[in-house]
């Protein structure tokens, strides 16, 4: 139950985080926080990851659909059995996340980030994320541990 809790908190805040931005923020205005390490912004992303299919927006929206079914699957599947709490973390983040952005997605055809690191790369300094992002992000990553894990014990 904590597992599908975290993922719709993710999903509760990152909307409202992505609200909050779309009514408070004009597109292209910036503003530095934490000292300047980081930077709040507005902008409409029409493509995936890094504007990838951007000129596809159907393909991109059926794409993000179909994937993020096989996520929820496999997250739903999950926790029905007892244990796997690593995999179940890292699907409950992707769920959470890509729900989010996949709902704003449909919705507006668009997905909304807002934050971007100060850094001194121009090309990394451009790059706009939001929180779901980062938890896509995450998950992918908790659930390549966790495979890596359970491959480990098997061959011990």
């Amino acid at each position: 139950m904590k597992f599908l809790l975290l993922a719709l908190g993710i999903f509760g805040v990152d909307y409202g985080l992505k609200d909050y931005t779309n009514s408070h923020r004009l597109q292209g205005e910036e503003e530095a926080i934490l000292g300047g390490r980081m930077i709040l912004r507005n902008y409409h992303n029409e493509g995936a990851a890094l504007g990838f299919l951007k000129n596809y927006p159907k393909l991109n929206k059926g794409l993000s659909f179909f994937v993020l079914s096989g996520v929820i699957w496999e997250f739903l599947k999950k926790l029905a059995v007892r244990g796997e709490k690593l995999t179940k973390l890292g699907l409950c983040l992707l769920t959470g996340g890509g729900l989010n952005n996949c709902w704003e997605r449909l919705r507006k055809g668009y997905v909304t980030d807002y934050l971007s690191f100060s850094v001194k790369n121009k090309k990394l300094k451009k790059l706009v994320f939001n929180l779901s992002d980062f938890c896509v992000f995450a998950g992918v990553l908790i659930c390549g541990l966790s495979c890596l894990l359970k491959t480990g014990r098997k061959e011990i």
